[in-house]
């Protein structure tokens, strides 16, 4: 009988010790697996204590490893620093000791934030727990502000140390407020390490710390970011970084676009590349892609010149499959605009080399004239004027570089 009472009073001091949400806890943890209820788990913990069955003490205690994780991060919700401390031991899994931190910071438990960060080393748990950190205290007590001020300061000393590689896990996971202190805390992120970030924010489609980032960072790793972004199908973000970055990342964000059938990309950037050789990459690489709508939008939204390029380049790439699409769409590679402009006249006009020695490559006729002067390509480059140092011209010089212009090296 008095053993019994003693069982029923270290059962009580047992529940009374442990709050009813850590119990649920446990007992959804270590419990589940024997469809006992909480009292019965109690009952069963105390029997096997006071019997000295260690096997199955352990075996009440050591359950999956996902619910002991679970029922550390409800005690650390709660602030239950006993429950913690008898717990953390038990949970080796970084991201589910941080996921305790995390919830700390958010119930405001000083005490048990404090027994934890030393066993957290994962940088996201820490980064995200300081962004909640950061975040505005509700309370207008004084002493929650002073508790916050010093968890706040806990967190940036642990993080401090690693701030590049801090800087890219906040980008990447939308933590404006960790960017925001890192930028204000001196040399500690280089260049580089911004336009990384800033792309990896636009892959993600992380808009405000884009905003965040293009007010820090300067046109390149902005143009980075715009083709990021296109390449991502973030059409918002395409938007919002077109704005002040020059037109040549333009060509590659189209190009990318093109070669993912992202659509409204499309749209969007062609009434801003207006140059016929990037708009003829874009219709190859949808071409060589296999995007058949994105090819279909571009063919009607590229001139002659644009179309003989992508043709040019898909017969020096030897690509077959986006040489036979264009020519069933009708593109030639010596087909002229209204005024008998071809693409080789339109390349040469724009001083391209690149592209003037594509189509050269690609078989293009130098000597078709226009329409209504009788110019051919090659004598539109003798035209150009020839460099200050002396030489010919890079454009004319694409031509004497072909065997079958020999006559213009005398």
């Amino acid at each position: 009988m008095a053993g019994g009472v003693l069982f029923r009073d270290k059962r009580d001091v047992f529940m009374k010790s442990f709050p009813k949400m850590v119990i649920i806890s446990v007992s959804a943890l270590v419990g589940v697996a024997t469809q006992c209820t909480q009292e019965e788990f109690v009952q069963k913990l105390y029997v096997a204590a006071d019997e000295g069955r260690v096997g199955e003490i352990k075996a009440l205690l050591d359950p999956d490893p996902v619910h002991l994780g679970n029922a550390l991060g409800a005690a650390a919700r709660h602030g239950h620093e006993a429950i913690v401390e008898f717990l953390l031991p038990r949970v080796v899994d970084q991201a589910q000791r941080g996921r305790a931190l995390y919830w700390a910071v958010e119930g405001a438990h000083e005490g048990t934030f404090n027994r934890l960060l030393p066993h957290v080393h994962e940088l996201e748990w820490i980064a995200k727990t300081l962004d909640v950190a950061l975040q505005p205290v509700r309370s207008k007590s004084v002493a929650a502000r002073a508790v916050r001020r010093r968890v706040v300061g806990e967190l940036k000393k642990s993080l401090l140390p690693q701030a590049a590689a801090v800087w890219m896990i906040a980008a990447r996971k939308d933590l404006g407020r960790i960017l925001e202190w890192l930028s204000s805390v001196g040399n500690l992120i280089t260049s580089d390490n911004k336009a990384n970030a800033m792309v990896a924010a636009a892959q993600a489609g992380h808009q405000d710390t884009v905003r965040l980032l293009k007010r820090l960072m300067g046109p390149e790793a902005r143009g980075k970011a715009l083709v990021a972004a296109a390449r991502a199908g973030q059409n918002q973000l395409v938007e919002l970084l077109m704005d002040g970055v020059d037109q040549q990342w333009g060509h590659d964000a189209l190009r990318v676009a093109a070669e993912a059938g992202h659509l409204e990309i499309i749209r969007i950037l062609v009434p801003w590349v207006s140059h016929p050789g990037a708009r003829g990459r874009a219709l190859f690489a949808a071409a060589k892609a296999g995007q058949i709508k994105a090819f279909q939008m571009l063919m009607n939204l590229a001139d002659q010149a644009a179309r003989g390029m992508a043709l040019a380049l898909a017969l020096v790439a030897k690509h077959g499959d986006s040489v036979r699409l264009l020519r069933d769409a009708g593109v030639d590679i010596n087909a002229a605009d209204a005024d008998g402009n071809t693409p080789l006249h339109s390349a040469v006009e724009r001083q391209d080399v690149n592209d003037v020695r594509i189509i050269l490559k690609a078989g293009a006729k130098a000597s078709l004239p226009q329409y209504n002067d009788a110019v051919t390509p090659l004598s539109l480059a003798k035209q150009l004027p020839a460099p200050s140092g002396g030489g010919r011209h890079p454009v004319l010089q694409a031509f004497v570089d072909y065997e079958w212009w020999k006559p213009l090296q005398q």
